[in-house]
């Protein structure tokens, strides 16, 4: 675990106070699966002289006998190799160097030999995945932070990261809807009265169905007119930063009859 780490932590993060969550990496051995791999290539490949020593061949078979021998060996190669994998690898017992902790104030990504602190108030963007990859938190001096699939309670981790970055993002924006503004948000600009999107404005008193879709084309905003069969937006929200948390401002600003609750998508899914 990260938090039994015999190097005491450094002094940025002791600073910090206590975690709120930690998420160490998942203990998962490659050299164990290479081993397991070419255990289960050797005995295929020992099954296959078993065959070829045990159960009678046809004479007039176009194939020889002995192809069920050249097979094995094959075979028996594949699990060589994943054995010797397995022996170079050697991260048999050895603990996960990697994972995120979860500060009041602070992202931490802890790697092998250095630490990224990250403040809640320095970040600009959430950055959406695309084809299943992860998320991304974008800092106001330049730094990138993946936010990685590969450890313990991924969704809580992710859950905490949406929740923190859009109540430093998304709730100023809040504000200045409650009073009235029109705000921007990527290709869009959304106020009280209405939203705009490349040039065209959609009153809310004209809006007939509002959707957010998820799936393998991404997140999408579907906006369609009263009296229109055609989608007036069909806007891929993956396209620009922070689109992820565009429905969170949609949910202050649009009338509450087009707030259909739908089904939950965890966000280990998304």
């Amino acid at each position: 675990m990260i938090a039994e780490q015999e190097n005491p932590l450094p002094q940025e993060l002791a600073e910090l106070g206590c975690p709120e969550q930690v998420h160490p990496a998942r203990d998962t051995s490659t050299s164990l699966i290479l081993l397991c791999s070419g255990i289960f290539f050797l005995l295929s490949s020992a099954l296959c002289v078993f065959i070829y020593m045990k159960v009678p061949f046809k004479k007039d078979d176009s194939v020889p006998p002995e192809m069920m021998l050249y097979i094995a060996a094959g075979i028996a190669c594949v699990g060589l190799l994943c054995c010797l994998g397995a022996w170079l690898k050697g991260d048999f017992g050895k603990r996960p160097e990697e994972g995120y902790v979860i500060y009041p104030e602070a992202l931490v990504w802890l790697q092998k030999d250095s630490c990224a602190v990250v403040r809640w108030n320095e970040i600009k963007a959430l950055l959406s995945p695309r084809n299943l990859g992860d998320y991304h938190v974008e800092t106001q001096d330049g730094r990138t932070i993946p936010i990685k699939h590969g450890v313990k309670d991924y969704s809580n981790l992710i859950g905490t990261v949406y929740s923190r970055v859009s109540s430093e993002i998304i709730a100023p924006l809040q504000s200045d809807l409650a009073a009235g503004k029109v705000v921007t948000f990527g290709p869009f600009e959304v106020g009280p009265g209405g939203i705009a999107y490349k040039g065209k404005v959609l009153a809310w008193d004209d809006v007939a169905v509002l959707r957010i879709e998820i799936g393998s084309l991404g997140r999408r905003l579907r906006l369609r007119a009263s009296g229109s069969l055609l989608p007036w937006c069909y806007c891929n929200l993956e396209s620009f930063p922070n689109g992820v948390l565009f429905p969170d401002l949609l949910r202050v600003v649009c009338p509450s009859r087009l707030l259909v609750p739908l089904r939950s998508v965890p966000f280990a899914d998304m």
